[in-house]
């Protein structure tokens, strides 16, 4: 079972699932749900992109990523940014989907990203987003990536001529 070393805020509900099929049907909304799986997802997920890019040559170079504490430092930290966005995604703040919920969106898969791209995974440089966002995102900045939504937003809220 999960544990998690802090206490949440008392808004928001916290349940500790070690069963993917307690998350069926489920967003983290007020009620932020984590599990063990969505925590070692997201931990997978570090691993193999701090593994696969070390400023090698492939067709193109990667960029040097790497885990800059340890992985349970690291774990720990993404269930307090979880609770602490309250299950929302740091830029959009649509809801975050989990792992095994019946009506999982895979585009809001809960992701971790690095808030400066050219930056390491560290605590004071991850946030919590959709994976959509993520893949979006790319290598932008948080402040560029912020400028270019807000640009697609205001232009499809103009009327169509």
């Amino acid at each position: 079972m999960f544990t998690a070393p802090f206490k949440p805020s008392p808004s928001v509900s916290w349940y500790l699932i070690n069963d993917a099929s307690a998350l069926k049907g489920k967003t983290l909304g007020n009620n932020v749900e984590l599990s063990e799986l969505v925590l070692s997802r997201m931990m997978m997920t570090i691993r193999d992109t701090v593994r696969n890019a070390k400023g090698q040559q492939v067709l193109r170079t990667l960029k040097d990523k790497r885990l800059l504490c340890s992985e349970p430092e690291m774990k720990a930290h993404l269930a307090e940014l979880m609770v602490r966005q309250e299950g929302l995604c740091a830029i959009t703040r649509l809801p975050l989907h989990v792992d095994g919920q019946e009506d999982l969106d895979y585009d809001m898969l809960a992701s971790v990203d690095r808030i400066d791209s050219n930056g390491h995974y560290e605590p004071k440089n991850v946030q919590l987003v959709c994976r959509f966002v993520n893949f979006w995102k790319c290598s932008q900045e948080n402040g560029k990536f912020m400028e270019l939504l807000d640009k697609v937003v205001s232009n499809s809220l103009q009327p169509q001529a």
